[in-house]
This record gives structure tokens, C-alpha cells and sequence, in this order.
């Protein structure tokens, strides 16, 4: 997660995390604990999860600032992926 705490700091990306099947002192202590600052939705039941086909954990998904789903990655995400998704985003490139 430090990956996307470096992600985040950058003018054009929001990261916002949605934690499953977890309660909120769980997380609160988690982010604080490891001092990551980006958003965090719960999903305590697991329905959001489900209503995106979320098969995997961690996911990653790439929306656009209109909402538009442009993608997503099961499992863990690198920081070269990271870059080398965001850079395709940017130049329109995603395929």
C-alpha cells in the first residue's frame, strides 16, 4: 500500500479504498497505525465487493474523473504498474 500512498500525492489521481468484511476500528487503527492518508469506504457485509464481481483481493479499479470504469487488475499491483497504467490514462493509450 506505501505504493499508493506515492500515487496519491500526484495532482491528477484520488486512491480511495474500499476494505471488505472488515468494522471501521479495524481499519481506522490499520491506516493510522502504518499513517496512510487516502480515503477508505467499508464494505462490512461484503455486498460491494460482490457487486463488482470482486473475485480477488486486493483489485485494483481505474475510473476516470466521469465515473467511466477504464479497467482493473486482480491481485497486487507494483509500482511500475501503477505508472505505466496511469501514463497510458493520461495519453488516452488504454487499450
Amino acid at each position: 500500500m506505501p505504493d499508493l500512498v506515492n500515487i496519491n500525492q500526484e495532482e491528477d489521481v484520488v486512491v480511495l479504498a474500499v476494505n471488505v468484511r472488515e468494522d471501521k476500528k479495524t481499519v481506522t487503527d490499520y491506516m493510522d497505525e502504518h499513517q496512510y492518508d487516502f480515503e477508505v469506504i467499508l464494505d462490512e457485509d461484503g455486498s460491494f465487493a460482490s457487486e463488482f464481481y470482486v473475485a480477488s483481493f486486493p483489485t485494483s479499479f481505474f475510473i476516470d474523473e466521469e465515473g467511466i470504469l477504464l479497467g482493473s487488475v486482480p491481485g497486487m499491483v507494483t509500482a511500475e504498474m501503477l505508472d505505466e497504467i496511469i501514463l497510458k490514462i493520461r495519453n488516452d493509450e488504454l487499450e
